[in-house]
């Protein structure tokens, strides 16, 4: 809720906010000021919450960053069967994870059990996708490994950076760089 948009509150009415309208504050706080300037009180003040409300939805400031990544994190697509190849959805899985963490670069140190969970289960989903296309277990966890990794480091690292060049740049660099590796993913 912007500062704009919110309604004045009156001395010992608590505003209903839901779980998921804090969230969707707090991300757009974290764009909008970035994750230092992220606190409770700052959170409060945006959505209208005293300290005693906000603390039902979340015990802390690290809950709420884990439920904003979750949140974030839960947009990412899973591998599917289908008429692409095992190659062309990983390449398009490691774009769509570099592009996560460009554009939410908090993700790095939000870390927590409710995007664990998230992480775990599209994980999951992933390698179960490439068990059945053929992998054996050892190569589809480095496969989804090698992806993850690269889309997560180079990610991160251009969101400090992000000037649309190096962008440009790191993105070429990120397809040349998945080639044709390993060879298993080339069924």
């Amino acid at each position: 809720m912007s500062k704009e948009t919110k309604t004045p509150v009156r001395p010992g009415r608590v505003p209903s906010a839901s779980r998921a309208q804090i969230v969707d504050c707090v991300l757009k706080m974290l764009k909008r000021d970035g994750v230092d300037a992220l606190t409770f009180r700052a959170v409060q003040r945006e959505t209208g919450l005293t300290g005693g409300a906000l603390s039902r939805y979340f015990k802390n400031l690290a809950d709420l960053e884990d439920e904003a990544a979750a949140s974030v994190m839960a947009g990412l697509s899973p591998l599917k069967g289908g008429k692409a190849t095992l190659r062309q959805q990983l390449v398009k899985l490691g774009m769509e994870m570099f592009e996560i963490h460009r554009a939410h670069p908090y993700l790095v140190r939000a870390r927590g059990p409710a995007t664990a969970a998230i992480i775990g289960k599209h994980t999951r989903e992933c390698i179960n996708v490439m068990l059945e296309a053929g992998l054996d277990f050892e190569s589809a966890v480095a496969a989804y490994g090698l992806v993850g990794h690269l889309a997560y480091s180079w990610g991160a690292q251009e969101s400090i950076q992000a000037d649309d060049q190096t962008i440009v740049a790191a993105t070429t660099a990120y397809l040349q760089g998945i080639g044709d590796l390993p060879p298993p993913m080339a069924k």
